[in-house]
């Protein structure tokens, strides 16, 4: 097989595989009862300051017993999308109130990599049924129905003391708690089927407490990550909320909010840059092998070319030496 023709094979799989898209509105619908499991995946560690995207468990974060890598089409590729499990248990409409995933002794590398992150604002991504995770943030806070989503969440906060007395500055706080919030809809009120519409997350910093045994959340109260004192404990103690909550959304609108998210103009120019130099390098690499295929197929027909010139009769020019007669004369 021709290598072009290979390449169209290939593309072709990849075009026709990329339908089925986690970030693609207009896949196939799919309904919950009541206490299902729900599957909720981690992806990558995202910065609008480093630009440098990172694997989920790149970092310490609590592990399931086993990780899988879950299937990804071209375009998931193509944006360093990185699709693994994750510890966390939904059931559907059930709620959750500091659950507890794990406590965990950290090294002061460990601790170190998680300042870090925070220091270059990294954020976390998440998907639930096909959404990305979302934090919902208010222009006003008076006003709590004009907002703005941001795509994920962040890792951690930095100290500031004039926006909250509880974060002094030169103090990192990790976001070791999540409340996540699930909008579903229900299309037939009689049936126990519902549709997952909306996916948020909320995520804080906070300290928990172990009383008889059992870890307990302290909503106003949180520790500091940042080295600066090396007598603070490394363990951090995760955990989550689950809250479902219903909505009028229907499945085909329930992209429109995400889609108002608030962009970055250096973050859009520089996907423009990228997906320019992509288009340039997927025509250097078909026009590379257009070339190549053409010059295996002219150099052929040179060489068919010059065996006709072989085999064709030569004529030849010069006069015939053979004497003749003139008049009675033999000339030559």
């Amino acid at each position: 097989m021709k290598p072009l023709t290979i390449f169209v094979v290939v593309l072709s799989f990849f075009l026709l595989h990329s339908s089925h898209c986690f970030y693609l509105p207009g896949v196939p619908i799919e309904n919950f009862s009541e206490g299902q499991s729900v599957n909720l995946f981690v992806n990558k560690l995202t910065s609008s300051k480093t630009l440098i995207p990172y694997d989920y468990y790149y970092l310490p974060f609590p592990q399931p017993k086993s990780l899988q890598l879950q299937p990804e089409n071209l375009g998931e590729i193509l944006r360093g999308d990185r699709i693994m499990n994750s510890v966390y248990n939904l059931k559907m409409l059930q709620n959750k109130k500091c659950e507890i995933i794990k406590s965990i002794d950290f090294s002061q590398k460990q601790i170190y990599n998680f300042d870090r992150f925070i220091e270059d604002e990294y954020r976390v991504n998440m998907i639930l049924d096909n959404l990305p995770a979302m934090t919902r943030q208010n222009y006003d806070p008076n006003d709590k129905t004009v907002f703005k989503y941001l795509p994920g969440f962040p890792l951690g906060i930095k100290g500031d003391i004039d926006q909250d007395p509880l974060t002094p500055k030169n103090e990192n706080y990790l976001n070791n708690h999540l409340e996540l919030k699930i909008l579903y809809h229900t299309p037939d009120k009689d049936e126990d089927l519902h549709q997952i519409v909306g996916f948020e997350v909320n995520a804080k910093s906070m300290s928990h407490k172990k009383i008889r045994g059992n870890w307990i959340c302290q909503e106003d109260s949180r520790t500091p990550i940042t080295q600066n004192n090396k007598a603070r404990g490394n363990r951090i103690v995760w955990s989550y909320d689950v809250i479902w909550e219903s909505s009028d959304i229907k499945w085909e609108n329930r992209w429109d909010s995400f889609l108002m998210k608030e962009t970055n103009s250096n973050n859009h120019l520089y996907s423009v840059i990228n997906s320019i130099l992509l288009v340039l390098a997927l025509s250097t690499v078909v026009i590379g092998i257009i070339y190549r295929a053409l010059k295996k197929d002219l150099k052929k027909y040179d060489q068919e070319n010059e065996l006709l010139n072989l085999k064709k009769p030569r004529h030849s020019t010069a006069l015939d030496d053979t004497p003749t007669e003139t008049g009675g004369v033999k000339t030559r």
